[in-house]
């Protein structure tokens, strides 16, 4: 079995093949796909926690970094998978700071991220060297530093209104780009987070504003989502 055929199973949540390729070869548990993805990185976006358990007691590496920047954790958080990131939360998973629990909803982490207005030292992420920032725009939260619109958006895009609403009210961007540029509107209707899409309007977020890679409007991100209700409620807000 060849590393292709092997990622393929992990995402095909086929277990029992990847646990006779690495019975066959243990070394495998460290194997990288495309973009420097580990296998935990995989169970870990599609929340499969009987692979990412079986991996993590086979030895994979807890803190392994794609060539993105993302740990398995953070990516788990991205990609909304609560059940793996609980799990590597319990493994001891580090680097859970405001992003991390900005993505997952987790308030209080969050809230203890500030001192009053201002951010605590070593709670932000930024891209480290190396790190490879395709589809991240130039001016959007994450390039530039602006931590808190970047918490902000990976919020919305996993529908965690009470947090976002946090983060709005200690200076967040509502209109801040995210990922192939956009917005907390476009990612929370692709998503069908409709009490975050309301939330969103109610606060005055920009309904027309396109995004960078495909030129869409949250109400076409929704359609394109699978969310046509929501779309059309979002067109009839004006978007």
């Amino acid at each position: 079995m060849n590393w292709e055929e092997l990622f393929d199973a992990a995402r095909e949540r086929e277990l029992s093949t990847v646990r006779e390729a690495l019975t066959n070869d243990p070394t495998r548990v460290f194997s990288r796909g495309p973009y420097g993805v580990t296998l935990l990185h995989v169970a870990a976006e599609t929340d499969d926690v009987a692979l990412a358990t079986y991996l993590l007691d086979a030895g994979a590496e807890l803190e392994a970094e794609a060539q993105w920047g993302h740990t398995p954790l953070e990516w788990a958080a991205n990609m909304h998978s609560p059940q793996v990131a609980e799990l590597l939360l319990e493994y001891g998973a580090q680097r859970h700071g405001l992003w991390t629990g900005s993505a997952l909803g987790m308030l209080s982490v969050v809230q203890d991220a500030f001192d009053g207005a201002a951010l605590r030292h070593g709670v932000a992420r930024s891209p480290r060297p190396n790190t490879v920032l395709e589809g991240w725009p130039e001016n959007g939260a994450f390039r530039t530093g602006d931590v808190v619109s970047d918490a902000f958006y990976i919020a919305c895009r996993n529908g965690q209104t009470d947090v976002a609403e946090f983060l709005l009210d200690r200076g967040a961007d509502i209109n801040a780009m995210g990922y192939f540029g956009g917005c907390a509107a476009h990612w929370a209707a692709m998503n069908g987070h409709r009490e975050t899409v309301e939330w969103l309007v109610s606060r005055g977020a920009d309904l027309t504003r396109v995004d960078l890679e495909f030129g869409g409007t949250p109400a076409g991100w929704a359609t394109e989502g699978g969310h046509e209700d929501l779309a059309k409620w979002l067109r009839e807000q004006g978007a």
